[in-house]
């Protein structure tokens, strides 16, 4: 099992938000000692969160270039806010210029004010992410023809200098459809960060079966949140206010926690009743080292990401 992490590219200095990109590369690099694997950036286009930017693929680049090993993630590119073949080519540019280090997630998306902001409807967001990964398949076969509805356009011809990509293109989901996509045409899925590994546990299954049926060899990325310190106490005082306050917002923007799984929710009536005996058992990697071994064991023999 490898480790990722997600990149921190601004920070809040003399109270002000701001890219602090020396501080960047300096944990990029800390991280390159210590075996990392992988370092994570997502597309936000009209709000502000301290791990993503508006363009991960450029963040991305400024990464590899000051890091010698690592890899880097554009997870996720919310794939309906843009021409699947701009995605596709600017990626596999990327990947040529730093072979086998640049791997591209995309993913629906969910945020309205995203959409807003680039005049996208999100009722489109199912048949822009079919005919968006439709596109980019042909694209990484060298394939060119048309695209599909609603997006204009052609698959051009793949640039001799892409010819040997290797660029690794996995679906970001948390619903059976998405995983159901990331089988048909990715080369891996990754988790949302919400669900429990109780229901992840049930989407895995469910991917691993729709892998078999497309002849795919199953890659899944477990996307939690973490943190780490001398005691399960400390942690949760430190990190708890934190998850608390991001679940609280999730709610606001309308994710709908499974009954199934978090029986609880029949008795919410507003995220201001949410607590962290909700939200974080069996969800977000939070204590000691040892409670950190404890669950990454389980989550290895249950989920084997």
């Amino acid at each position: 099992m490898k480790f990722g992490f997600a990149l921190a590219s601004q920070r809040v200095i003399n109270g002000v938000r701001q890219f602090d990109l020396k501080s960047m590369v300096d944990e990029c690099v800390c991280a390159e000692q210590n075996g990392f694997s992988v370092a994570y950036t997502g597309e936000r286009r009209a709000t502000g969160i301290t791990s993503y930017s508006h363009n991960p693929l450029l963040m991305s680049a400024y990464g590899l270039s000051n890091t010698d090993r690592l890899m880097f993630a554009a997870g996720l590119v919310v794939l309906p806010l843009h021409h699947p073949v701009t995605v596709i080519q600017d990626a596999s540019t990327l990947e040529a210029f730093y072979p086998s280090r640049f791997r591209l997630v995309v993913g629906a998306g969910y945020a309205k004010a995203d959409f807003d902001a680039l005049g996208v409807s999100m009722n489109e967001r199912g048949k822009r992410m079919e005919a968006g990964l439709s596109a980019i398949e042909m694209f990484r076969n060298g394939e060119s023809g048309p695209i599909a509805d609603p997006y204009r356009g052609i698959v051009p011809v793949r640039d001799e200098t892409l010819r040997n990509s290797s660029l690794e293109v996995m679906v970001g989901a948390w619903t059976k459809v998405g995983v159901e996509r990331a089988a048909k045409y990715g080369d891996g899925w990754m988790s949302g960060p919400l669900d429990t590994i109780a229901a992840i546990d049930v989407m895995a299954k469910h991917y691993r079966q729709e892998c078999q049926r497309f002849n795919k060899k199953p890659y899944i990325v477990l996307l939690r949140e973490a943190w780490i310190d001398k005691s399960d106490r400390r942690a949760i005082e430190t990190y708890g206010p934190f998850v608390l306050k991001y679940h609280q917002v999730y709610m606001e923007r309308g994710h709908m926690y499974d009954p199934e799984f978090d029986p609880w929710i029949k008795d919410i009536q507003s995220p201001a009743d949410l607590t962290l005996d909700h939200v974080i058992p069996d969800r977000v990697l939070c204590g000691s080292s040892e409670t950190w071994f404890r669950n990454l064991i389980e989550w290895k023999e249950r989920i084997n990401p």
